[in-house]
């Protein structure tokens, strides 16, 4: 892995740590967060199962995955969860990985329960000022992404459509299915939106 990415990778966690995750934990059952890397092989993990934190819960003793994304978009502030279909890389595509795990529920494949994604004020990583944050379960995303209209709908809401980010230079150019959060709230999907000018608001 590349410094760069690895160091986006430690940017996203400590971001979502210290400014997502005090916002959303009592709106999702309370308890606590623990990175995976702290109790596991981060790698290893994040790339066959696509979980980033375990989300515990002591008094029942459960403990559920979560896969988070946290952004700082110069541009736009984008409510929208991303999921990547298309790599030049080798290997599979998380798409590909959450939608095998998620079709082959019956043979027991890890993959996380709830996706949330996180867009923060630039510059990055300085400020962790968080502007959005929704939080949705994965499948949810993923039969949106396979059912749903593909190309942009403003109107109907129940639509995603594929972007390339030349994020880590051209030759490693990624395809993503963006997904808004306004498609996860039409379909009557459970979803929470925090906004971080006012964190109560859903």
């Amino acid at each position: 892995m590349s410094s760069a990415i690895d160091q986006a990778i430690r940017d996203s966690q400590q971001a979502f740590l210290c400014s997502v995750w005090p916002q959303v934990a009592s709106r999702i059952g309370g308890g606590k967060i623990v990175p995976v890397e702290a109790v596991s092989d981060k790698e290893f993990l994040d790339q066959y199962a696509g979980i980033d934190h375990w989300h515990v819960l002591d008094s029942h003793q459960l403990i559920r995955g979560i896969a988070s994304r946290c952004q700082w978009p110069l541009y736009k502030h984008f409510q929208t969860f991303t999921v990547r279909i298309g790599r030049k890389a080798p290997g599979q595509t998380e798409l590909a990985k959450r939608l095998y795990a998620k079709e082959h529920a019956d043979q027991g494949w890890l993959r996380p329960y709830l996706f949330i994604q996180a867009y923060f004020e630039p510059p990055k990583p300085q400020n962790e000022r968080l502007l959005y944050a929704g939080v949705a379960k994965l499948d949810d995303i993923l039969t949106i992404i396979t059912t749903g209209v593909k190309g942009k709908r403003p109107n109907e809401g129940e639509w995603w459509e594929d972007v390339t980010s030349p994020r880590w230079g051209n030759e490693d150019a990624n395809v993503f299915a963006v997904v808004p959060f306004a498609s996860v709230q039409t379909r009557g999907m459970k979803f929470l939106l925090v906004n971080g000018n006012h964190p109560q608001a859903a």
